[in-house]
Protein backbone atom coordinates (compact mmCIF):
# COMPACT_ATOMS: atom_id res chain seq x y z
CA UNK A 1 0.00 0.00 0.00
CA UNK A 2 1.44 3.41 -0.92
CA UNK A 3 2.37 5.67 2.00
CA UNK A 4 1.00 9.24 1.77
CA UNK A 5 3.74 11.88 1.54
CA UNK A 6 2.52 13.47 4.77
CA UNK A 7 3.33 10.39 6.83
CA UNK A 8 6.42 9.09 5.10
CA UNK A 9 9.93 10.41 4.70
CA UNK A 10 10.21 13.24 2.21
CA UNK A 11 13.96 12.84 1.72
CA UNK A 12 16.98 10.94 2.99
CA UNK A 13 20.51 12.16 3.41
CA UNK A 14 23.61 10.01 2.76
CA UNK A 15 23.95 9.42 6.54
CA UNK A 16 20.50 7.85 6.66
CA UNK A 17 18.74 10.77 8.35
CA UNK A 18 15.26 11.41 7.01
CA UNK A 19 12.92 14.37 6.70
CA UNK A 20 9.43 13.51 7.90
CA UNK A 21 6.58 15.73 6.77
CA UNK A 22 3.76 16.55 9.20
CA UNK A 23 0.70 18.42 7.93
CA UNK A 24 -0.95 21.05 10.11
CA UNK A 25 -4.66 21.64 9.44
CA UNK A 26 -7.68 22.99 11.30
CA UNK A 27 -8.30 19.47 12.62
CA UNK A 28 -4.74 18.92 13.90
CA UNK A 29 -1.47 17.25 12.97
CA UNK A 30 -1.17 14.42 10.45
CA UNK A 31 0.40 12.14 11.44
CA UNK A 32 -0.06 13.02 15.09
CA UNK A 33 2.07 10.20 16.55
CA UNK A 34 5.62 9.83 15.24
CA UNK A 35 8.55 7.53 15.94
CA UNK A 36 11.77 8.79 14.37
CA UNK A 37 15.51 8.29 14.64
CA UNK A 38 17.89 10.79 16.24
CA UNK A 39 19.12 13.05 13.44
CA UNK A 40 15.84 12.98 11.50
CA UNK A 41 14.15 16.28 10.70
CA UNK A 42 10.48 16.95 11.35
CA UNK A 43 9.00 19.32 8.76
CA UNK A 44 5.68 20.84 9.81
CA UNK A 45 3.78 22.10 6.74
CA UNK A 46 0.79 24.42 7.17
CA UNK A 47 -2.03 23.14 4.93
CA UNK A 48 -4.61 25.41 6.59
CA UNK A 49 -5.82 28.94 5.82
CA UNK A 50 -4.77 30.11 9.32
CA UNK A 51 -1.36 30.18 11.06
CA UNK A 52 -0.17 27.28 13.24
CA UNK A 53 2.71 27.26 15.74
CA UNK A 54 4.24 23.83 16.38
CA UNK A 55 6.09 23.48 19.68
CA UNK A 56 7.01 20.82 22.21
CA UNK A 57 5.00 20.30 25.37
CA UNK A 58 4.16 21.66 27.85
CA UNK A 59 2.03 24.64 26.81
CA UNK A 60 2.92 27.50 27.11
CA UNK A 61 6.61 27.07 28.03
CA UNK A 62 7.67 24.35 25.52
CA UNK A 63 10.46 22.85 27.66
CA UNK A 64 9.93 19.11 27.05
CA UNK A 65 12.17 19.16 23.95
CA UNK A 66 14.40 22.27 24.03
CA UNK A 67 14.70 23.90 20.62
CA UNK A 68 11.44 22.41 19.30
CA UNK A 69 9.48 25.65 19.07
CA UNK A 70 8.70 27.60 15.90
CA UNK A 71 8.69 30.79 18.04
CA UNK A 72 5.92 32.25 15.84
CA UNK A 73 2.88 31.33 13.80
CA UNK A 74 3.67 29.54 10.54
CA UNK A 75 1.52 30.99 7.74
CA UNK A 76 -0.53 29.08 5.18
CA UNK A 77 1.73 27.21 2.75
CA UNK A 78 4.80 27.79 4.92
CA UNK A 79 6.80 25.22 6.90
CA UNK A 80 8.90 24.89 10.05
CA UNK A 81 11.64 22.27 10.40
CA UNK A 82 13.21 20.83 13.54
CA UNK A 83 16.15 18.41 13.61
CA UNK A 84 15.83 15.80 16.35
CA UNK A 85 18.87 14.95 18.45
CA UNK A 86 17.98 13.95 22.02
CA UNK A 87 16.51 10.46 22.37
CA UNK A 88 13.25 10.88 24.27
CA UNK A 89 9.46 10.88 24.01
CA UNK A 90 7.67 14.19 24.10
CA UNK A 91 4.29 15.68 23.35
CA UNK A 92 3.83 18.63 21.02
CA UNK A 93 0.99 21.02 20.27
CA UNK A 94 -0.12 24.05 18.28
CA UNK A 95 0.69 27.03 20.51
CA UNK A 96 -2.08 29.04 18.82
CA UNK A 97 -4.63 26.25 19.41
CA UNK A 98 -3.30 24.11 22.31
CA UNK A 99 -6.07 21.50 21.94
CA UNK A 100 -4.31 20.28 18.76
CA UNK A 101 -1.70 17.81 20.01
CA UNK A 102 0.67 15.09 18.94
CA UNK A 103 3.63 13.08 20.19
CA UNK A 104 7.09 12.20 18.98
CA UNK A 105 9.42 9.46 20.12
CA UNK A 106 13.06 9.90 19.09
CA UNK A 107 15.04 6.64 19.14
Amino acid sequence: TPVPAASGPAASSPGGAKEISVEMTASGFSPSALTVKSGDTLRFVNKDSKPHWPASAVHPVHQCYPGFDALKGIGPGEAYSFKTEAKKSCGFHDHLNPSLKGSVTVE
